[in-house]
């Protein structure tokens, strides 16, 4: 699975919702762009931004932090 991918299934999950009832990505973050940052050997880095009412951070070791009012959900995809 892709960080895009994921991104979209993690925040279902925490919402409880199909993935499919979410905005487009694309409203937030340039998808192709978030991909190509993670396809690199980065060293360390962590991208953060706002979508479907939810802080994400994306860490460059392939874990995801979904943080909304209700609290904080973290996925570990390594």
């Amino acid at each position: 699975m892709n960080v895009v991918s994921e991104v979209i299934e993690a925040v279902a999950d925490s919402k409880g919702v199909d993935p499919m009832e979410l905005p487009p990505l694309n409203e937030s973050i340039d998808p192709d762009a978030l991909e190509t940052l993670w396809d690199r050997d980065a060293a360390n880095g962590v991208v953060i931004f706002e979508y479907a009412d939810t802080r994400i951070r994306v860490f460059s070791e392939g874990a995801i932090m979904i943080s909304d009012s209700v609290g904080e959900v973290f996925t570990d995809n390594r």
